[in-house]
């Protein structure tokens, strides 16, 4: 049986004219209640935020660029969270070597095969601001070396872009992509979009490497625009777009030519009133179109949800939503489907200089076009914390339950990577670094068969810098 299907399940429900009734009623609501509170809020000028609210201290603002975890992070991992604290105010080059040893590293339930790795790295970063842009870019390519099974080793890349520009004193506007393209040989977690207050998650393939590997592409960006309607009442409307693509690589002979190719996109529209300092309460509307190109089908998802937000220190902010989550889909394998479900979701983060922590909880739909409608549960935790004067711990986690429907079992995939570095100069650092996947699935209620692995990595390395540092972190 194809181990695809452990993770490949997705809210599958069909289209009908409820769909326009559901996206008019929303988006009628959030039209007629804009130009209401507009005259409400008639207008003293204040200026557009450029640090978090309630951020006073020059000190602790986030370094220009530090913009990784805001709004995409789809590829997200401990080299990215490092990136985003470094300390260059222009360009930054950087370069990593680390090896180790993986267990398990075909990720099979019975006859594991340690194997060992070698990771060469490089890190290309670019800042450029002034007093109303600021522009940030960093590309990652890697190579992974597996003495062992050199037929496996394999280039990947990651690409993050980030613009943010002050239109005047009103408005802003914020441009940002993420990119990427590596080898999934079971040891990769899911990735997860987020988009307003609905989740994505798009698993990879599970099949052992050797058989039939897969190539994953995919690209995201967002465009957002803010605009102060008074000093109490801001709208934030946000654009995203994505496209997915697994490709097998057949490194063994095995047969099997099966391709994913689908997008995501949707946008986010939200008004947000302050109450005081601290606290802010409002509402978004949240229209989603999942396009499967192969497996075909069609998903769309729509959602109006109650937000509070409370600056509870200032910089550390906690935020709630929920509301009715709207969900209708089609696909020539389960035909129609259409259901009324929840959305909701919470977070706690922290943002200063040279250090981050988040920590996201969202209801999620897993996306495929081949199985009944299937939810998720995602908890998402990532942190780059300054320990003394010379070490710096950064980690990234992400856990999943499925909630199992009619035709397969609930599971659970869990992992993620934790990295300790010492400061040993201004430009160089060595780092030990652990990662781990697990993931406990049945295969379906009806043949009762469960898939369950775990895989465990250990590594250690030298990160060095040309030009500006790298991350500073507590050393000054």
């Amino acid at each position: 049986m194809n181990c695809r299907l452990l993770l490949h399940r997705k809210f599958r429900l069909p289209l009908h004219r409820s769909l326009v009734l559901h996206l008019s009623g929303v988006l009628c609501f959030a039209l007629c209640l804009l130009p209401t509170l507009g005259r409400q809020a008639a207008a003293q000028a204040v200026p557009a935020a450029t640090a978090p609210m309630g951020d006073l201290n020059p000190e602790d603002q986030p370094l220009p660029g530090q913009q990784l975890g805001t709004d995409l992070t789809l590829n997200q991992n401990i080299r990215a969270i490092n990136a985003e604290n470094e300390s260059f105010s222009r360009f930054g080059l950087g370069f990593q070597v680390s090896g180790g040893a993986q267990t398990n590293f075909f990720g099979t339930e019975t006859n594991p095969v340690t194997a060992a790795y070698t990771n060469v790295s490089a890190d290309f970063g670019l800042v450029l601001h002034n007093n109303r842009t600021r522009y940030f870019a960093l590309y990652q390519p890697e190579y992974d070396m597996y003495p062992q099974y050199t037929s496996l080793n394999h280039l990947s890349q990651n690409f993050f872009q980030n613009v943010d520009h002050v239109l005047s004193q009103r408005a802003a506007i914020a441009w940002g992509t993420t990119a990427s393209r590596y080898l999934s040989i079971d040891q990769y977690l899911p990735e997860s979009l987020g988009i307003g207050g609905i989740g994505f998650v798009v698993p990879t393939l599970q099949t052992q490497a050797l058989e039939n590997s897969y190539e994953s592409s995919n690209v995201a960006t967002s465009l957002r625009l803010q605009y102060l309607m008074s000093t109490r009442l801001t709208f934030t409307g946000t654009l995203t777009s994505s496209w997915f693509l697994l490709v097998p690589i057949d490194y063994a002979g095995a047969s099997g030519s099966f391709s994913e190719r689908f997008m995501i996109n949707g946008g986010d529209f939200r008004l947000d009133y302050q109450l005081d300092l601290k606290d802010t309460i409002g509402a978004e509307v949240t229209p989603i179109y999942v396009y499967g190109l192969n497996p075909v089908g069609h998903d769309t998802d729509e959602t109006l949800q109650a937000i509070y937000k409370r600056q509870v220190t200032p910089t550390l902010t906690v935020e709630a939503g929920a509301g009715p989550l709207f969900i209708q889909s089609t696909s020539p394998a389960y035909g129609n489907f259409q259901d009324t479900s929840y959305a909701v979701n919470a977070a706690v983060s922290r943002q200063i200089r040279h250090s981050q922590f988040a920590l996201m909880y969202q209801r999620a739909i897993v996306v495929d076009f081949l199985g009944p409608p299937l939810a998720d549960h995602e908890v998402n935790f990532n942190s780059h914390i300054p320990l003394a004067s010379h070490w710096i711990i950064t980690s990234n986690a992400l856990y999943i339950h499925d909630l199992g429907n009619a035709l397969e079992g609930p599971g659970t995939i869990y992992g993620g990577s934790a990295q300790i570095a010492y400061q040993i100069a201004h430009k160089a650092q060595l780092f030990a670094q652990y990662s781990r996947l697990s993931q406990n699935f049945a295969l379906g209620q009806i043949q009762a068969q469960p898939y369950a692995f775990s895989q465990n990595q250990f590594g250690a390395g030298i990160r060095f810098n040309i030009g500006n540092p790298i991350t500073l972190g507590g050393v000054q």
